[in-house]
């Protein structure tokens, strides 16, 4: 088999913290960041919106957008350094064809679209 093989660092963080993000991408992989993906999903439960809970809308959110800007934002400089790189955004069908009652997960994977 010829062709090109690549070393692949698994990172899951579990936070939406500036400052989480900062530590992970600077301390741990300024050196070897090539590509970003940022693969978030948290829904709240089914409920309508005027029933939404504030905290589970803005968790939703924070999770699912709020991540992707964090990202961006820590991680553009570091692949700027390295001559270049590549991010990767997923969403869900929920962007394109939207769920009823899971209107804070939708909307935010609209947003990541």
């Amino acid at each position: 088999m010829s062709g090109k093989f690549f070393n692949c660092i698994v990172v899951e963080l579990f936070s939406v913290h500036c400052d989480d993000f900062t530590d992970l991408l600077h301390a741990k992989l300024s050196k070897l960041i090539d590509i970003i993906v940022n693969n978030a999903g948290f829904s709240h439960r089914i409920t309508p919106l005027c029933e939404l809970a504030e905290e589970d809308y803005d968790r939703v959110f924070a999770t699912n957008t709020k991540s992707v800007y964090l990202a961006a934002v820590h991680g553009v400089p570091l692949l700027r350094k390295r001559g270049g790189g590549s991010i990767i955004n997923t969403a869900s069908i929920g962007a394109i064809r939207p769920r009823a009652n899971v209107t804070a997960y939708n909307a935010t994977k609209g947003a990541v679209v």
